[in-house]
């Protein structure tokens, strides 16, 4: 994995967390870490050049637009005492899908390296 590759990945993953852990998330927060994320997506683009392993890192760089999105269409419910428990599995849920995504957006550069092959020497 490249250096800028690294900060991105470590960015976003901290993105993802402080999304699904913070108890309140303003506005300006999300629309600070989107930009974070999209100034280091593009020069890891314009430096290294994007990769296809990095897909799942560059669909995280989205993720504070996304919330900002369904906060606009969804209005927030009222948690009623029946649904503490269905909060809570969905809760659970979510750990294990951002866990699961963490991981594969992690170890996929890791596991599938980009190579960059020479073309061959002919003498003529």
């Amino acid at each position: 994995m490249r250096s800028i590759e690294m900060v991105l990945t470590i960015l976003n993953v901290l993105l993802l967390g402080w999304i699904i852990f913070a108890r309140t998330k303003t506005q300006r927060g999300l629309l600070i870490g989107f930009g974070a994320s999209a100034i280091v997506v593009l020069v890891h683009g314009i430096v290294e050049g994007m990769r296809w392993q990095m897909i799942p890192v560059y669909a995280l760089t989205l993720l504070p637009i996304l919330v900002l999105a369904c906060r606009r269409l969804f209005k927030p419910l009222k948690e009623k005492d029946g649904n503490k428990k269905r909060s809570r599995i969905r809760w659970i849920f979510t750990m294990v899908l951002a866990v699961l995504y963490s991981a594969i957006a992690i170890a996929l550069p890791i596991l599938l390296p980009g190579l960059h092959i020479r073309a061959a020497y002919r003498p003529v």
